[in-house]
Parts: C-alpha cells; structure tokens; sequence
C-alpha cells in the first residue's frame, strides 16, 4: 500500500512512538491524520506541532480513551466524519502499569476491530525503545517482579530512538503481507518473524 494521500487514525499518538510514527507518515505524503488520545495527553499540542510542520489541517485531535468501546466508536465516526473516510488503523495506545492493572488490560488488548472485510492486518513489536513509559516503568512494576532479572544482561540490550520504529511502520504499510508479524529492535531495520502455530511440545514419559 502506498501511504500518499492516505488517512490515518493513530491511538495512542500524543507522544513517544505514535507521535514519530504520525510524523514520520505525513513525510511519506499521508494526506490526513486523526490522533486518538486520553484528556490528560498532550494530544492537541502535538496536532499543532504536526501542523505547524507539515501544513494546517493535516492533522486533527479526539479525545478517545481507548479502553472504553463507546468512546472508541466515536472516534472511528469523528474521524470519518470529518475526512471523509479512512484508509489506515493503527492501534498503538498502550500503557505500563501493573498498579493498575485492569485499566492496563482494557487499553492494551480489549480493543480489537476486525470483521471479514478484506482488510489487512499488520503487527510491529518495538523492542526495547527510548519512550517516556519505559522511563516511568520501573516505578509503576509490582514489587514482586525483579527487574534485573526479567530484563536480564542489559550489556546486551539496545535502546533505540522512536524514530527508528517509525520508519520500520512505514515500510510494513508498503510492504508487508497480510497477517505477518515485525520486529523493530536495536535501532535496526525492522524484520519479519514466524509464530509457530502451537508454542508447547509435548515430551513423551
């Protein structure tokens, strides 16, 4: 798919990833973007910012808390209210929170708009990022969980800028297949990765 033109709904991209990817789509030629983001979020600023930059009208903000299926619909209507239609998902709002868990679930995974229509479904894992919900993590982790030990040998991992997964989105829009599943890590080029159908091996006794 080509992105010239295109219009775009963005959850989650008030800032650190969503926004570079909302930029990084208007320096493709994508025609008009719909930043979905929480009342708290700085998302009206960032829809000027990314008008200022790339020419008014461009963008648009509607504040959407996406873990309430209500104000998520309402969102999709705005956004094809006011340009007309839309061409390009992308569902990137997410939060790290294990204090609150229940409101981590709702926003990470409830929302899931897929019906049998043909249209194409792309995943992009980031790998460890230089976002400012990494940064709060540790802060916001149950206690029971031991950091060191779930990252591991941090000598080994890479911090990469949201610039860098910006531009792996780009090229999945343009390329990808249908149902395939990326990586963006290290600040490298993103790379496609195959999900065994059945992750557990039964051993025999």
């Amino acid at each position: 798919m080509q992105i010239k033109n295109k219009i775009v709904l963005l959850t989650g991209g008030a800032n650190g990833i969503g926004f570079a990817y909302a930029r990084e789509l208007l320096r493709n030629g994508a025609g008009r973007i719909a930043i979905l983001d929480v009342k708290d979020s700085s998302g009206k600023e960032a829809a000027s910012k990314l008008n200022t930059e790339f020419g008014q009208g461009h963008v648009i903000f509607i504040f959407c808390d996406v873990s309430k299926p209500q104000e998520l619909e309402a969102g999709f209507a705005e956004t094809i209210k006011q340009f007309g239609g839309l061409d390009i998902l992308i569902n990137n709002a997410g939060i790290m929170d294990d204090v609150r868990w229940e409101l981590m679930i709702a926003t990470n995974v409830m929302p899931y708009h897929y019906e049998k229509t043909g249209v194409r479904i792309l995943t992009l894992c980031p790998g460890l990022t230089d976002t400012e919900s990494l940064r709060k993590s540790q802060e916001r982790m149950l206690d029971i969980i031991d950091v060191e030990e779930l990252v591991g040998d941090s000598s080994n991992l890479t911090s990469q800028k949201v610039d860098s997964v910006a531009h792996g989105l780009v090229y999945m829009i343009r390329s990808a297949q249908n149902s395939t599943v990326w990586v963006a890590e290290n600040g490298e080029p993103v790379y496609q990765i195959m999900i065994p159908d059945r992750l557990l091996t039964k051993v025999s006794a």
